[in-house]
């Protein structure tokens, strides 16, 4: 093809015959053509026939050029795309990838962190309690050693006063004898004279015969000081009896580590529906009490006894607040379960260990009534951080007795509402009815009421003073009463009495199949929904 002459009869055939690897070549050859010396002349016509295809099949050429040119562009830049998108990909998983295993690792440390700091803080509080428990242990021997000691001497200085005081005694009445007998003498000489001389032929008789029978001065005195003797004895004995009595049954009932359970509680049986209800919530306790955190505080009471709370935040822009308080023989731990559902309600918690319950301090138990102003100074500890907060009392057994005691006293109007499960009327009621289990054949009076006189001296308060019926006659303050059908400790009689005596607005609410202390477990949906159904009416 290189030698053929492009004239413009075969223009249309070369245009034809040429090809995309023919292009560049054709051309050249082109042009080379039109350089040689051509003998053969073309028209013009034709001339510009050829130049046209030759233009022609230059534009073709680089057109061609052009389009593959372009074509290994987008291949070249897919390619590189590709790459860039695979080196993208790569370098992303791989990033990924080393967050994932640095964020489990620091989620790995972090939880070693944790449970290292929990196990630190576990045998940092069991090393404290039993320091606490044996400087408990050590206190206690102590007082205990310096209550024998005071009271064998105390006995001991008895004892030489009531020896000094009779041998005292003997010596005046041997001194009034013989000072008695000197007057008798004396008087019998003068009436011996006295009858010699006024009739001197009468025989006299002796004059003690005639004096025998005389009542003198000395012999009243004599009397009335045996009589006195005689009854200051009787006051000391009925003192003693009193005293020991007293003592003795003060710690079996109220003594902290001393009064044992409470038997009346042992014919109130459990449910299997209910232990497998108590055993679901304290698992669920463990597992929250891991996503939360408790501040412990700790304040100086009124007779200066530490006592303890704990304190859970669980919103610090809310001003809901839930101060719970456990029963007789209890702690704060005791009102973890009601905690964990106060907080899912949005509530923030305290829980005090009342006065010589938990880690608190104290070795008479209050029954409510020392405890009551122990809790309002929790509240005033409370007020100081947190000035808006709107405060509900939920107590259960001697904490609801505690917040009912409380109502009846001038409190912050920032006490809303109170929710009382198993309160009892009075402390005495009670103690008596533990007292008629334990001893059956015992009479009551006046054997128990030795314990009032006692517990004034030693505790600061008698059992009768602590009263809720009187107290909530004086309060203000909504009140919502639990009770279980089955309770027979704090008995419906109990709970009426109370509901009759309440002076502000309040309602009354039977847990079936309840025993004391136990209504949360015993059907926890209608307990916790009528609790704050209740206590939404006063707290927003």
């Amino acid at each position: 093809m290189a030698d053929e002459i492009l004239t413009g009869k075969n223009v249309n055939e070369a245009k034809k015959k040429v090809t995309d690897e023919e292009v560049n070549k054709l051309l050249k050859d082109a042009q080379k053509q039109l350089k040689k010396d051509i003998n053969v002349e073309l028209t013009s016509e034709e001339r510009a026939e050829k130049e046209k295809a030759i233009k022609e099949a230059k534009e073709k050429a680089e057109r061609k050029l052009r389009e593959k040119e372009a074509k290994v562009r987008a291949e070249k830049e897919a390619k590189e795309k590709a790459e860039k998108e695979a080196k993208e990909k790569a370098e992303k998983e791989a990033k990924e990838k080393a967050e994932k295993e640095a964020r489990e690792k620091a989620e790995k440390e972090a939880k070693e962190k944790a449970e290292k700091e929990a196990r630190e803080k576990a045998e940092k509080e069991a090393k404290e309690k039993a320091e606490r428990e044996a400087r408990e242990k050590e206190e206690k021997e102590a007082k205990e050693k310096a209550e024998r000691e005071a009271r064998e001497k105390a006995e001991k200085e008895a004892k030489e006063r009531t020896e000094r005081e009779t041998r005292e005694k003997a010596e005046k009445e041997a001194a009034e004898k013989s000072e008695r007998e000197k007057i008798e003498k004396k008087t019998e000489q003068e009436l011996a004279a006295t009858m010699e001389a006024e009739s001197p032929y009468m025989v006299s008789e002796p004059a003690q015969n005639i004096e025998k029978d005389r009542i003198t001065i000395g012999t009243v005195i004599g009397t009335f000081l045996e009589i006195i003797w005689t009854a200051f004895k009787l006051v000391v004995v009925f003192s003693l009896v009193v005293g020991i009595g007293g003592f003795l049954l003060t710690r079996g009932y109220i003594v902290r580590g001393r009064c044992g359970d409470r038997q009346c509680l042992a014919s109130m049986t459990e449910s299997s529906a209910v232990a497998e209800n108590k055993l679901t919530e304290k698992e669920n306790v463990k597992e929250w009490l891991k996503e939360v955190t408790r501040e412990k505080l700790n304040m100086e009471a009124d007779d200066e006894k530490i006592l303890v709370a704990r304190k859970i935040v669980t919103d610090e822009n809310s001003k809901r607040w839930a101060v719970l308080l456990h029963g007789f023989g209890g702690s704060m731990e005791d009102m973890y379960d009601v905690a964990m559902h106060y907080a899912k309600e949005g509530y923030n918690v305290l829980l005090p260990d009342l006065r010589a319950n938990g880690e608190s301090e104290g070795s008479m138990i209050g029954m409510g009534w020392l405890d009551r102003l122990d809790v309002i100074n929790w509240i005033d500890v409370l007020l100081k951080d947190y000035p808006d907060a709107e405060i509900v009392i939920h107590g259960v057994d001697m904490g609801a007795d505690t917040a009912l005691m409380l109502a009846g006293e001038p409190v912050k109007s920032s006490v809303k509402a109170i929710v009382a499960e198993g309160a009892y009327d009075n402390a005495w009621d009670v103690v008596k009815e533990e007292y008629k289990v334990r001893h059956e054949d015992w009479p009551t009076f006046p054997i128990l009421n030795m314990i009032n006189p006692v517990l004034k001296v030693w505790g600061g308060y008698s059992l009768k003073e602590a009263d809720a019926v009187k107290q909530v006659k004086k309060t203000d303050i909504p009140i919502l009463y639990i009770q279980g059908d089955g309770d027979t400790y704090a008995t419906a009689d109990m709970t009426k009495a109370l509901d009759q005596a309440t002076a502000s607005a309040h309602e009354v609410f039977t847990v079936t199949n309840a025993i004391h202390g136990n209504c949360r477990y015993a059907d926890s949906n209608a307990y916790y929904n009528k609790t704050f159904e209740f206590v939404g009416g006063y707290i927003n």
